[in-house]
């Protein structure tokens, strides 16, 4: 939903889709970041794009924090790369 209220709900029309995700989580250790990817891409299909399919390129970094606060996710969007 923070896609949709920054942005609406206009689809991204480019062929070529990248997504970039940073994790910061207390259990990042434990976590796949096939798992991160995958939050993140049902999260923007149907608000960013139609379908994930349009996804030609993915980069997951996962990061391990300590304090509560520190925990989310930077997504970055690029399109045409």
């Amino acid at each position: 939903m923070a896609w949709a209220d920054k942005y609406g709900f206009d689809f991204i029309e480019d062929k070529e889709i990248t997504i970039k995700v940073e994790a910061h989580s207390k259990t990042a250790g434990r976590c796949d970041v096939d798992n991160y990817l995958k939050i993140v891409l049902d999260g923007l299909q149907g608000a960013a794009f139609e379908n994930d399919n349009k996804v030609t390129f993915a980069q997951v970094i996962k990061f391990k924090v300590d304090e509560p606060e520190r925990e989310g996710m930077r997504i970055l969007v690029l399109t045409g790369v």
